[in-house]
């Protein structure tokens, strides 16, 4: 018996394709966000927010794409972050 105001949600991520135009867009929307990080010095946080996506899309992407060290690098030459000191006690 098929029941008309029932409806099916699956929240399994459909198997990413791999055809020429699936690469394409991968490696423009890879470029963009690079771009994007380059414009605001590897900044995270402006940068989702010029893009119009959350920080955790953006995290998201930048781990999908390894575009995650390339926003740590542009921070620390830019001077808004460098790395982490962290000082052990002996």
């Amino acid at each position: 018996m098929h029941d008309a105001n029932v409806v099916q949600v699956t929240t399994a991520r459909r198997p990413r394709s791999e055809g020429r135009l699936a690469k394409y867009l991968r490696e423009c929307e890879r470029k963009f966000i690079l771009n994007a990080l380059r414009r605001h010095h590897g900044h995270n946080s402006k940068t989702a927010l010029w893009l119009g996506v959350s920080r955790r899309a953006l995290y998201d992407k930048m781990r999908d794409y390894g575009l995650d060290g390339e926003a740590s690098a542009m921070r620390t030459e830019a001077g808004i972050m460098g790395p982490r000191k962290v000082e052990l006690d002996d």
